[in-house]
């Protein structure tokens, strides 16, 4: 064996019918279909100091699953687990030495969907302070998808069904805390009138709206009387912050004002007296924010501008006199807007929707500032799922454990707005 931190785990899911709904629209009442999901190690890569393989898989409503495997001693060096409910599982993967000490973890979400055969990545990180880590690779096959990212087969995840708003929920802001994923979305009243609701989900999936409007219009005479909608959220040590957009007439981006708001649940917010736009001229919404080194990026844009605003303090704000991206490719069209931005590895990593409504592009940046743009977009509408929505627009991406989570919206004619979501292991 090496001691090179890498070893390959090929992850096969696959299904065994007993029989099949076509109306099944739930993966958890899809209970008469089963699968299996195979492990499959490459042992010649295997860390030396790696022994046994131990695998976890959970779900709510369903004992967990577990299996074993001693890289020493085994021949086929694979692992089966049979008979599995179609649906999304939590998959937990523990390198073990000789003394059962656990070397490398990793773990992800994982969905077994009817009429396909599907996989996913994991990168296990090394427990101990030692450098290293086991890549496990997961290869699809007969899906058909050419990107890294897999459309969520139960889109869309929110609908007006689901928060009672005339034309639907979109714009999805979301953190993950406490052991949940959290949603802060925009609830359309159409002719630019917006309030804010919240939602959960433990998988980031299915999601269950907890409250249609945590944030409301002000009173009459306000900045903000005539709508509010959300924008960029973060956790700052307990209290949690969000810089939001108000109007006070329906003469959208003339009369908008971006506020601040704040937060010890995510539920119960306080405005705060002045806004922002009093400081600094942002245009449209904010879009995201992160905070690196004690210094936070707020990201915002209208409907044809990328911009960044940094303070030391998240509330007094000096606005960079550059667009941090602007179009330049064929599939961008004539504007780009509405980005998302993570922070890892050392760079920030943005996503992006086109003009076209139809592509998410990526760029990345070690300041936060100067953001050099992928040539090819990294997620399309021809991704989507039977190409269930009617357009793709305001990517949000977030990182979970080693799961990439990408939250878009559609707009379809009238006005009818619904929220989607896609996972991945890798961004491209």
């Amino acid at each position: 064996m090496t001691n090179r931190g890498m070893f390959i785990i090929a992850i096969l899911f696959s299904l065994l019918f007993i029989s099949c709904n076509s109306s099944t629209t739930d993966p958890e009442s899809s209970n008469q279909s089963t699968g299996y999901i195979g492990l499959k190690f490459d042992k010649t890569t295997a860390p030396e100091d790696v022994v046994t393989v131990s695998a976890t898989l959970t779900r709510t409503g369903y004992l967990p699953v577990s299996g074993n495997m001693n890289l020493k001693t085994t021949t086929s060096a694979e692992l089966l687990f049979k008979d599995l409910p179609v649906g999304t599982w939590h998959l937990l993967i523990e390198a073990l030495d000789e003394n059962y000490i656990v070397r490398y973890k990793g773990e992800t979400y994982v969905t077994v969907i009817a009429n396909a055969t599907v996989t996913a990545s994991i990168v296990l990180s090394r427990v101990s302070q030692s450098v290293g880590n086991i890549l496990i690779i997961v290869s699809w096959e007969n899906y058909n998808y050419t990107t890294t990212w897999a459309d969520y087969s139960y889109n869309p995840i929110l609908t007006g069904l689901d928060n009672g708003s005339p034309y639907g929920p979109y714009f999805g802001r979301v953190l993950y805390d406490e052991g949940k994923f959290k949603m802060w979305f925009a609830n359309s009243f159409g002719s630019d009138r917006y309030d804010i609701g919240y939602a959960e989900s433990l998988d980031g999936l299915r999601w269950q709206v907890i409250n249609n409007s945590v944030i409301k219009s002000g009173v009459q005479g306000s900045w903000d009387s005539y709508g509010v909608h959300p924008g960029a959220v973060i956790k700052d040590g307990n209290v949690y912050k969000m810089y939001f957009a108000g109007q006070s007439t329906d003469n959208n981006e003339a009369s908008r004002k971006i506020g601040l708001a704040t937060s010890y649940d995510g539920i119960n917010w306080t405005k705060a007296s002045e806004q922002i736009t009093n400081q600094i001229n942002l245009l449209g919404y904010t879009t995201d924010i992160v905070k690196v080194n004690g210094v936070y990026y707020l990201y915002y844009g209208n409907s044809s501008v990328i911009g960044v605003a940094i303070s030391t303090d998240g509330v007094n704000w000096q606005k960079s006199t550059r667009n941090v991206v602007t179009a330049s490719e064929s599939w961008e069209g004539s504007r780009i807007w509405s980005c998302s931005v993570i922070y890892e590895n050392g760079k920030f990593k943005m996503l992006y929707n086109s003009g076209l409504y139809k592509y998410f592009g990526y760029a990345e940046s070690t300041d936060g500032i100067n953001f050099t743009k992928r040539t090819s977009p990294v997620f399309s509408y021809d991704n989507t799922y039977h190409k269930w929505p009617s357009d793709i627009r305001y990517p949000f991406l977030r990182k979970v454990g080693q799961t990439y989570f990408i939250y878009y919206s559609t707009v379809s004619s009238g006005y009818s707005c619904r929220m989607g979501a896609a996972t991945a292991s890798v961004l491209f």
